[in-house]
């Protein structure tokens, strides 16, 4: 238990703590836009499970920072993998939620997954540990055009996948990190 409380006290202590201020601040803002948006229903679900949501995601940001980022890194092509197969997969088990027109949700059984969502913490991870990797010499054709097509492979991927915004979100991505 006091591995635990050590834990915690060095997240809070290392963090940034304007950022983390502005994600606290922005999370209770989106916990008081689904309160308001539900208030009327005769049950406060939504508004629950955005909060426990929080706190969750709370939680796995203190266990994420426990972990060495460099391992995540030198392991970048299990990460890769592990964003683009559930991606892969909805091109063939796929569904399109009602409403929708994009083959781009997975049903687990218990609940439906966008695997893009995912791709977006894989990409950032892997497209960052190919931007430092080359820093030096992105300005060179032959380290940039590889750069390029990292970037461009998720962006065409959510294209052909039916989801152009998401496909926009990550060329934005692309763009800023470069």
């Amino acid at each position: 238990m006091g591995t635990i409380i050590s834990r915690v006290a060095d997240f809070f202590r290392e963090s940034d703590k304007i950022f983390l201020f502005l994600c606290l601040l922005a999370s209770g803002y989106g916990c008081l836009a689904v309160f308001s948006a539900t208030r009327y229903l005769e049950s406060n679900r939504p508004f629950l499970i955005q909060a426990i949501c929080v706190v969750l995601g709370m939680i796995v940001a203190i266990i994420i920072s426990a972990f060495d980022f460099q391992k995540f890194i030198d392991r970048w092509y299990l990460l890769a993998a592990l964003g683009l197969i559930p991606v892969f997969l909805t091109f063939f088990i796929g569904f399109a939620p009602s409403g929708t027109d994009d083959k781009a949700w997975l049903d687990l059984g218990f609940t439906t997954f966008q695997p893009s969502e995912l791709l977006k913490i894989c990409f950032i991870i892997t497209f960052s540990a190919h931007l430092s990797k080359i820093k030096q010499n992105i300005n060179k054709l032959k380290y940039l055009l590889p750069l390029c097509l990292h970037g461009a492979f998720p962006v065409v991927l959510i294209h052909v996948q039916g989801d152009d915004g998401t496909a926009l979100v990550f060329a934005i991505m692309v763009l800023c990190m470069m």
